[in-house]
């Protein structure tokens, strides 16, 4: 893991993105020292610039407040699923299929998660409808996730290689696609400013706690879900 995490601060700091974006700080940084002295950002979230080449980049990047709003209400949304609501409930999607396909799903998501991550530091795609579409796809699995876990211990396709499979192939879409919708929106919220990006952790964190908070009742005090036991199959064939 440690190894990973230096290859990929490595890159991040040699990647030529990365050295615009460096640039474009410092002279934003100069201009606010000029007009209004050290220290203090002095603008809105979407302020004027006072360097060219920022406010080229500001203008390609503007947003009004009803899309500013959809952005924020997708990541409080993904996050919630991918941090709190479909994790608790891997078990009881997966451990109906057998021990394999849950390893297989668990091991197989983790692995998506970085690369979906690696995918949008290189091919990123800003596009509001790309970033909706593709949220609502990973919603759509998630759902089939969902709905695998409600009916759990007598899932679909209990006695059939495809039903393990496609639960494999559902954790790994749905994790894969997810990190990508968040990376990209990190990377818009990024270009709008320091404040957007507080906003970001915040709503982040906000969507995480609504998720958990759902969740925990749901399987913890009421028993929603069912474990399905593979070495235990009273379901009809």
């Amino acid at each position: 893991m440690m190894v990973i995490c230096l290859i990929a601060f490595t890159t991040l700091h040699t990647m030529p993105s990365t050295h615009r974006h460096q640039e474009v700080l410092k002279n934003q940084k100069r201009g606010q020292e000029e007009s209004w002295g050290k220290g203090v950002e002095q603008r809105p979230m979407m302020g004027e610039e006072v360097s060219a080449e920022v406010a080229e980049v500001k203008e390609s990047q503007r947003y009004s407040l009803y899309e500013k709003i959809f952005i924020f209400l997708v990541l409080a949304w993904i996050n919630a699923l991918t941090n709190a609501v479909l994790p608790a409930v891997q078990t009881y999607s997966c451990m109906p299929y057998g021990g394999r396909i849950y390893h297989l799903a668990a091991t197989l998501a983790s692995m998506a998660n970085p690369l979906a991550c690696g995918i949008a530091m290189y091919l990123p795609n800003r596009s509001l409808v790309v970033v909706g579409v593709l949220s609502l796809v990973g919603s759509i699995i998630g759902s089939y996730i969902m709905g695998i876990a409600v009916l759990s211990p007598c899932p679909p396709l209990l006695h059939s290689a495809i039903g393990g499979a496609l639960m494999v192939v559902s954790w790994v879409l749905f994790v894969g696609i997810l990190s990508y919708v968040k990376v990209v929106i990190g990377m818009i919220l990024r270009d709008e400013g320091h404040s957007a990006l507080v906003w970001c952790g915040a709503v982040v964190q906000l969507g995480s706690m609504v998720g958990a908070l759902t969740m925990f009742p749901l399987v913890n005090v009421y028993s929603f879900f069912w474990s399905g036991d593979p070495c235990m199959d009273n379901c009809p064939q």
